[in-house]
């Protein structure tokens, strides 16, 4: 029994020693695994629960919210979004419905208490006491879902 715990000590040590050795490279592997991860965490945050609902009480349309171009916009959108966003970014929340994005919150299910711009036929049916600006007829843009 002696013996085999000795035994069990000597690889032990030698692997404790060889991995001294590739100590860089091992660090090296392990920086871009947790930054795939951080990445991966990102994205995670960055989408929403299946069981929200909107201020109105109704459940969240499937694929909402979700983060888009503003360029993707009905161009009544772009425009009141000109010179306000951080990255060219807004949340889609609704179908037509749109908060600017600010990368310091990633968690989309925030952006549905705030303002929201979009059309006024869904603004006032999810978002009947937010503020915001609404246009007749703001169909989604063309990286949400189809409706």
């Amino acid at each position: 029994m002696k013996l085999k715990m000795g035994a069990a000590a000597a690889v032990l040590a030698a692997s404790v020693s060889l991995a001294g050795c590739g100590a860089q490279e091992q660090k090296s592997a392990t920086t871009v695994t947790n930054t795939a991860s951080a990445e991966s965490s990102a994205r995670a945050s960055s989408t929403a629960p299946a069981n929200l609902t909107y201020p109105s009480g109704d459940k969240v349309v499937k694929g909402y919210p979700l983060i888009v171009n503003v360029t993707s916009l009905d161009s009544r959108l772009v425009s009141n979004f000109d010179g306000k966003l951080v990255n060219g970014k807004v949340v889609a929340l609704a179908p037509g419905i749109y908060a600017p994005y600010n990368p310091v919150e990633t968690n989309l299910a925030a952006y549905l208490d705030g303002p929201v711009d979009g059309d006024c036929v869904v603004w006032k049916k999810y978002f009947p006491s937010s503020g915001g600006s609404c246009w007749n007829g703001v169909l989604p843009g063309n990286e949400e879902p189809s409706i």
